[in-house]
């Protein structure tokens, strides 16, 4: 015979048609679970804003190493934003490097659809600015939630300016 054919063993089978769809039909539940709850702002949602905040956070830190000046990152709760700033003018944001536009994140919309800002301290305010050298102002804290109640908190410490991330 031919010896590039492969021939089944007496007792050996493969895998049948029926078998295929339960397998198919498996995958498919899981896929759409773990589409709807990315969706609703459940899952990882919450996670990546506390990781963007995190970034923005540093990126002020280095900024104001680089630029021999004051930059920090005011949070507003209310309106659900956080903007990177230079000057100790809150309302004067960075351009981010990336886009060109003001960078001024949004909560509870695209990307964070359902997303939060349940906390935001630092000190007294909700605005923390860093030296010339990197030491921030103040420590503080910031607690990002979605509408599961789940939620993840940045928090900044004083002195040092080390940014963490927990849970």
């Amino acid at each position: 015979m031919n010896g590039s054919r492969t021939l089944i063993a007496r007792g050996e089978r493969g895998v049948s048609l029926v078998e295929l769809v339960i397998l198919m039909a498996v995958l498919s539940a899981a896929a759409a679970a773990s589409i709807r709850s990315l969706e609703d702002g459940t899952g990882v949602a919450p996670r990546v804003a506390a990781e963007r905040l995190a970034r923005d956070i540093r990126y002020a830190q280095r900024l104001s190493m680089s630029r021999r000046g004051t930059c920090g990152v005011s949070v507003n709760a209310g309106n659900e934003t956080w903007t990177v700033f230079e000057n100790s003018n809150a309302a004067d944001p960075v351009r981010d490097p990336a886009t060109g536009f003001d960078l001024v994140a949004t909560l509870g919309a695209d990307e964070f659809a359902g997303v939060r800002i349940a906390m935001a301290v630092f000190g007294v305010g909700s605005s923390v600015t860093f030296d010339v050298e990197g030491r921030p102002s103040t420590g503080g804290a910031v607690v990002i939630e979605n509408s599961s109640g789940d939620s993840v908190t940045v928090t900044l410490l004083p002195e040092t300016g080390l940014v963490r991330i927990s849970p």
